[in-house]
């Protein structure tokens, strides 16, 4: 660890930025109270220093009037240096479950796949597909979370009941009425109808198709269940019914 003076750090560029959120809030005060205690960790670049983890302390440091930080200098490739940010941030406890989806999909833009993300962040493959899902990639959705007026419960509440299309347009309306997940769901589903479920076998060509399913129940919301319980229905009746016919 060694004195770095924030001149050398390039503190507008983020390439490893996994908050959704990155105001000090109230560090700054911490910091005023207590000092530093935990370094920043530095990537070494040509020319200046990039953070890989601490660009909170880094600006409220120096919006207190410091010229240097305490830090770690690290030599490390981008993809290396973007899982150290992931894995210190949750090492001290400190990321929503938004920040923990901000970081998959950073790494997704990157071009990672959803394999090499979960051996990264040590999950599995389908449960970094899962989060991927349940967090599009829309700057409302960001805005909401930032700003606490949206919720994973009413995303959930979108995805049972309407095409990616059209929710920035119920977006704007969970802000401005301050819905609730549930008054969403029935101001949504009120006279509608459900969509039909993606299929799980299907006959084409006299063939039957399979595809594959997954169904998590302890993350399961009642529509969810609902979708699950009808799509396996669904593929019994295919499945019972070619069987039939082929005798």
């Amino acid at each position: 660890m060694r004195r770095v003076a924030l001149a050398e750090i390039e503190l507008e560029a983020r390439p490893f930025q996994i908050r959704l959120d990155p105001r000090p809030g109230q560090l700054k005060a911490a910091l005023r109270r207590e000092g530093q205690l935990v370094p920043v960790v530095l990537q070494k670049k040509p020319g200046k220093l990039r953070v890989i983890d601490g660009h909170r302390r880094c600006e409220a440091l120096a919006a207190l009037g410091q010229e240097s930080v305490d830090a770690t200098v690290l030599d490390v490739g981008d993809g290396e240096a973007l899982r150290l940010a992931f894995v210190l941030n949750a090492e001290r406890k400190t990321l929503s479950p938004a920040d923990r989806w901000n970081s998959l999909r950073v790494m997704a833009r990157r071009g990672w796949t959803n394999e090499k993300i979960g051996k990264a962040l040590g999950m599995h493959r389908t449960r970094v597909s899962t989060l991927r899902n349940l967090f599009p990639d829309l700057a409302e959705v960001d805005l909401g979370i930032v700003e606490g007026w949206l919720l994973p419960s009413h995303l959930r509440a979108l995805r049972s009941l309407l095409p990616r299309k059209d929710w920035p347009k119920w977006l704007r309306v969970v802000k401005a009425e301050k819905l609730s997940a549930r008054a969403l769901f029935e101001r949504i589903g009120a006279g509608k109808r459900r969509r039909e479920p993606p299929y799980v076998a299907k006959e084409a060509g006299g063939a039957l198709i399979l595809r594959g399913f997954r169904f998590e129940p302890a993350s399961a919301d009642p529509e969810e269940m609902w979708r699950a319980v009808t799509q396996l229905d669904d593929a019994l009746d295919r499945i019972r019914g070619w069987l039939r016919r082929k005798g």
